[in-house]
């Protein structure tokens, strides 16, 4: 809907580095998320992320979320997953600190992510959205974005994860391909490829991908997402904490833990076949899915 669209705005806004202060001060707006004046550059060095006692709603006296309390350690492969509106991007939104919270504190490698400058924030996390914003140039140029100075082979290596360079080679100006106007060249799929594409370039320590593979067949999703693991799970253990919001189980059932919001107070964390055992309400969430999944064994 509507709101769900001036949500992803606020998000491309932020995450493309238009300042807010120029946009606000057309619209004769006041911020209600201020940087600190002693908010502090922070380098971060494993992407833990923590919520402790988290209190959030939109209107006042309305909670999306109430006391949830949660944290994801460094270098996880972590899905959240939960029925339409129960929260999830709210909980994205509040990483990238778009909304201050009511009560509790969210922390980045330790840090209170009300005391590190916005900077810091908005260069260590990429994301990677459902409704990517696109701007009317090069494909070079639109996943260059997420790193001013990629190399070419950067470029290829990133089309390549996020499966768009097979398209790409086919075009006949290649990556210099101009997108037109709102994208209208390419296809939504091909939009999110390309938007999966910048994140992973700027190799962030947290690594966002909400719902960005929405309009791909399964086959795809699964392909990128092996793709984005393989890339992110560096040899020393300091790997990139990934985090994906997605309906798909075939995607789910591949990260390292499932966060399951099953209500605004109460979040379950475990593996797939875990959640699958001991709770009801996730094996409904999914079980269409798994139906499916069952005939197509038989099937075969």
């Amino acid at each position: 809907g509507a709101y769900a669209t001036l949500l992803n705005l606020g998000q491309q806004i932020v995450l493309n580095r238009i300042s807010l202060e120029r946009l606000t001060a057309l619209f004769d707006v006041e911020i209600e998320v201020k940087e600190k004046n002693d908010a502090k550059s922070v380098v971060f060095s494993t992407g833990k992320i923590e919520f402790r006692n988290i209190t959030f709603g939109y209107e006042k006296n309305r909670y999306v979320l109430d006391n949830v309390d949660f944290f994801i350690l460094p270098g996880a492969h972590i899905a959240i997953v939960g029925h339409s509106g129960c929260g999830k991007t709210t909980i994205l939104n509040l990483i990238l600190r778009l909304y201050d919270v009511n009560k509790g504190a969210i922390l980045l490698d330790d840090y209170d992510l009300r005391d590190i400058k916005f900077k810091s924030i908005y260069s260590q996390i990429g994301i990677a959205p459902q409704e990517p914003f696109l701007w009317d140039c090069s494909i070079k140029d639109n996943i260059a974005y997420g790193k001013e100075d990629a190399s070419l082979e950067e470029i290829r290596r990133v089309s390549q994860i996020a499966r768009i360079y097979d398209l790409v080679k086919s075009l006949p100006d290649g990556f210099d391909t101009l997108i037109g106007e709102s994208a209208c060249r390419i296809s939504q799929g091909q939009k999110q490829r390309i938007a999966i594409a910048r994140a992973v370039i700027k190799r962030p320590k947290i690594l966002i991908i909400d719902e960005a593979m929405s309009s791909l067949d399964s086959e795809t999703e699964e392909k990128i997402v092996d793709n984005i693991r393989m890339e992110f799970s560096a040899s020393g253990g300091k790997g990139s904490t990934m985090i994906v919001v997605s309906h798909r189980l075939s995607t789910v059932k591949k990260m390292d833990l499932v966060y399951f919001l099953e209500g605004p107070d109460k979040m379950d964390i475990g593996t797939h076949s875990v959640l699958l055992a001991r709770n009801q309400k996730y094996r409904e969430l999914f079980a269409s899915q798994i139906e499916e999944g069952v005939l197509v064994d038989e099937k075969d």
